[in-house]
């Protein structure tokens, strides 16, 4: 199984924020030209990891009780 995200995003910080999050679990993204007044970039999330996993992973990163 493999999970694609498509976002649309105005600034370069909007995307390195989505992709900070995500690192756990990403395996590729690519970005697209501009066309028109949003940036596109589809990512590819790693389906090897576990949800729980990520969750508790991404839960411990942020100071969060799992």
């Amino acid at each position: 199984m493999s999970v694609k995200i498509k976002v649309s995003y105005t600034d370069d910080g909007e995307l390195a924020g989505v992709i900070r999050l995500l690192s756990p679990i990403l395996r590729n993204v690519r970005v697209q030209p501009q066309k028109g007044r949003f940036k596109r970039a589809y990512i590819e999330l790693n389906h090897e990891r576990t949800r729980e996993k990520v969750l508790k992973d991404l839960a411990r990163r942020y100071g969060m009780k799992w």
